[in-house]
């Protein structure tokens, strides 16, 4: 269902942005069928096959048909593509961050566990 703003429809699911990150994530070159792409973007197979569909109806994917599949990869031309490729790049990079700050955050609380640990271990003689 169209809501006639192209940034609605292309970002209305998380289906929608889960299969524009998997084709993000793929070489220009490769295509990938409509189960592939379910697979890869952790969506169910109707799921993903309806955001395919309508991401191709706005042409941010293209589709080669074949015969037993149909294939699918990134329209790296589409207006909005060179901006949504910044988009996952940034999410990357956010994501990657947090990782390392949770594993800094994570020292921090074994270090300080470390300290009360020996702090106890002083005030009782243990040490």
């Amino acid at each position: 269902m169209s809501t006639g703003l192209l940034l609605d429809d292309v970002l209305g699911t998380h289906s929608n942005v889960r299969v524009l990150r998997t084709l993000h994530r793929v070489l220009p070159s490769i295509a990938l069928s409509g189960r592939d792409v379910g697979r890869r973007s952790g969506v169910s197979h109707p799921s993903a096959t309806a955001s395919l569909r309508m991401l191709t109806d706005v042409g941010l994917v293209r589709v080669r048909r074949a015969r037993r599949a149909d294939y699918y990869e990134l329209n790296r031309d589409h207006l909005l593509a060179a901006d949504l490729a910044r988009l996952f790049e940034r999410e990357a990079e956010y994501e990657s961050r947090r990782a390392t700050a949770d594993e800094a955050a994570q020292a921090v609380e074994r270090a300080e566990r470390i300290v009360v640990w020996a702090r106890d271990a002083l005030e009782s003689g243990r040490v």
